[in-house]
């Protein structure tokens, strides 16, 4: 017979890490040192800030308390936090007023890249640089930290710092949506002509007496090709419930063919 395991080496491992870790500061200040603090430090992309002059406030880093500025194609992580009364001078995203960072409490003034530019009711310059930090570019992407973020990425291939085109892109998608919902809608007019034309000779052979039946379907006809049209340009659209007006209509056209049908006969 086989020998068995001994219980030692049958016991499950753990699936996961204890629950503890979860919630202590001790961990958790090991993580960021041994971790975060040496990782990549990805900050955004480049198209956030995409023209010189422009700034998005990062509402996601300390609250608020840095900006990404491009300053003449080169993006910067500059501080958010005005050096006099520690108040938050930009929100949102949007241009440099007149290419400089004021505080809205005392009228301090900086530069894109930080630089105290002004002070006003002080006798003496303070010069009191805002804190900024140089970024790393890889393909479009923004990092901060202290790992060569191109050789560790080198391998996935693409220029060490080629800046993808977002909004070239997005714009080439509308674009092409554009284009592909003109065709349809053209081809849609075309089958409705010649549905037209369809249901003019059935008319014809018909006679008055399907007249109903003949406005049903090129009604089905065309709600079919329009929902096609619909589907293809991306537009959703709802169904119609058979109640109120749609429902009367329907009723007096049933009576009035009926009408015709008992006119006929006599």
């Amino acid at each position: 017979m086989t020998d068995l395991a001994s219980q030692k080496s049958l016991t499950r491992a753990a699936p996961h890490l204890p629950l503890s870790w979860y919630f202590d500061p001790k961990v958790a200040a090991l993580e960021q040192k041994l971790l975060f603090a040496n990782g990549p430090g990805y900050v955004g992309h480049v198209q956030m800030a995409p023209n010189p002059g422009d700034y998005r406030v990062l509402d996601w880093r300390s609250n608020g308390a840095w900006s990404l500025i491009n300053n003449d194609g080169k993006h910067d992580l500059v501080s958010n936090v005005c050096r006099h009364r520690q108040a938050i001078m930009l929100k949102g995203a949007g241009s440099l007023p007149g290419g400089t960072i004021t505080c809205p409490l005392h009228r301090w003034a900086y530069d894109g890249c930080g630089k105290h530019i002004g002070a006003p009711s002080f006798e003496d310059m303070p010069c009191l640089d805002l804190p900024r930090h140089e970024l790393q570019h890889w393909n479009g992407m923004l990092f901060n930290g202290k790992r060569q973020v191109a050789k560790d990425l080198a391998k996935l291939g693409g220029a060490d710092d080629q800046r993808t085109d977002v909004g070239g892109v997005e714009r080439q998608r509308c674009a092409t949506l554009r284009t592909g919902a003109a065709r349809s809608q053209s081809a849609t007019a075309g089958q409705l002509t010649h549905l037209a034309g369809e249901l003019a000779d059935q008319l014809q052979i018909a006679g008055i007496g399907s007249l109903r039946r003949a406005r049903l379907a090129f009604r089905n006809r065309g709600l079919a090709l329009q929902a096609r049209f619909h589907a293809i340009a991306g537009i959703a659209i709802g169904t119609r419930k058979r109640t109120g007006p749609w429902r009367s209509r329907r009723r007096s056209a049933a009576r009035a063919d009926s009408d015709d049908s008992r006119k006929q006969k006599r």
